[in-house]
């Protein structure tokens, strides 16, 4: 974590009573949350009990797994990604990278999505979308999810535009965004710490204690 990242941390105790669960695909690859923020994940949705999640970036769905396996029965997760063959086609430029972390491509370029739960139950509850955030049709999703996991492009323009959708997603405007890469990809910090410094619908962002996530609840 940037020492001079400037949002208000939170604990965990902080948000509630939260289980101690175990979550699947332990498995840790270069592109994924760590373990302890993929166990952050599930032990939030087991607890807010979402019944409609939407993950913006899948990557190989190990977090989407985890959406699926620990929220209720009754709930659907929603997951988008650019397909390899649309790198060159997005509206905004993507994260070229710098010395610390790689450039957006360095995730999109893979042979499949959703690799990690696409051979377990947990897949009856996932939809796969696939598109440009900047350009995609969200009209069918508006005002019908409970949780957004923000965890696409790391670049600027992107990271406005999925903020702004996810607002949109959320039923009611109620219900839980979180952000991912906080203090490790620069246009996320910057983005994220200006919404929380001049925006009053993000005054009550937090970053969780020891994470990269940040996290907003609103009721």
């Amino acid at each position: 974590m940037n020492d001079k990242t400037v949002l208000p941390a939170i604990s965990l105790s902080e948000i509630g009573s939260l289980r101690n669960i175990e979550p699947l695909e332990k498995e840790h690859t270069d592109g994924n949350v760590s373990i302890p923020e993929l166990k952050i994940i599930c032990q939030l949705v087991d607890y807010h009990k979402p019944l409609g999640i939407f993950e913006i970036g899948t990557f190989d769905g190990r977090t989407t797994v985890n959406l699926a396996h620990f929220s209720p029965a009754l709930a659907k997760v929603f997951t988008i990604d650019l397909l390899k063959k649309d790198i060159n086609k997005t509206k905004y430029p993507l994260y070229s990278g710098d010395e610390l972390v790689g450039p957006d491509s360095l995730y999109i370029d893979k042979e499949e999505t959703g690799l990690r739960y696409k051979n377990k139950n947990e897949k009856r509850k996932i939809v796969q979308l696939y598109g440009d955030t900047a350009t995609f049709d969200f009209f069918s999703y508006i005002n019908q999810m409970d949780f957004v996991f923000i965890d696409g492009s790391h670049a600027k323009d992107y990271v406005k535009n999925d903020t702004e959708i996810a607002i949109k997603l959320l039923r009611d405007n109620k219900g839980v965004l979180l952000w991912h890469d906080y203090g490790v990809w620069k246009d996320v910090t910057n983005v994220l710490e200006n919404y929380f410094l001049s925006d009053s619908r993000f005054k009550n962002m937090k970053n969780i204690y020891g994470t990269t996530f940040i996290y907003l609840n609103l009721k």
